[in-house]
């Protein structure tokens, strides 16, 4: 963090590294409520507070990788071209507008998670209002739409991230150059991380 965002990666990535942290502080209380460990208020808080955070986090560095991805793909294809404050200004309103639309979606998942919890509690739909189960629904179709959207932003520019890079090896290597832009593999990390940590779960879900 003691990075100078500098760049929009750098803005982008800071927010996921944030989001990743508070995703990793809600696993104690998920791993004690799976595992019986604890009483029917500990599953209560798991519902109304935890859980929320995990899926709210989830889906906010679901939304910064695929920032990100768009920003490897113009440094790509666009690789002298410098940020200005105009641009950094921008990727800092868009990382509040994306934290705050988050938070306003999942806040009420917490305040409709609102009936008395008991020991043998089993699904957090069973501590939700009437309409918490409805904003519920509403909460997860956003979700979804917002991972699917990213899924295609992330699947077209590395397809167009590998085109230009094989393109400018063939190019340099044509006339007898060495390569200016040496492939790097952390370019492909974003890709691998969203595979990874993400693609499985929502793949599960349809």
């Amino acid at each position: 963090f003691q990075i100078r965002s500098k760049s929009n990666f750098i803005i982008f990535l800071k927010n996921t590294v944030i989001s990743d942290l508070l995703m990793i502080l809600t696993f104690p209380f998920k791993i004690l409520s799976d595992a019986k460990l604890g009483t029917g208020p500990l599953r209560a808080f798991v519902c109304q507070v935890t859980s929320v955070i995990f899926y709210f986090t989830m889906y906010i560095s679901i939304s910064f990788l695929g920032l990100i991805t768009i920003d490897r793909y113009q440094k790509t294809t666009r690789p002298f071209k410098t940020s200005n404050p105009n641009n950094l200004l921008g990727a800092k309103i868009l990382s509040v507008v994306i934290w705050a639309f988050m938070f306003l979606l999942s806040l009420p998942n917490m305040i409709l998670t609102n009936r008395r919890p008991s020991d043998n509690v089993k699904k957090c739909s069973f501590l939700k209002s009437e309409f918490g189960l409805v904003w519920h629904e509403i909460v997860n179709y956003i979700c979804q739409v917002i991972f699917w959207i990213n899924f295609l932003i992330v699947i077209v520019c590395y397809t167009l991230i590998t085109k230009e890079l094989y393109k400018s090896y063939v190019r340099t290597r044509g006339v007898g150059k060495v390569p200016k832009k040496k492939v790097n593999i952390k370019v492909f990390i974003i890709i691998a991380v969203f595979l990874i940590c993400f693609v499985p779960f929502h793949f599960a879900r349809i």
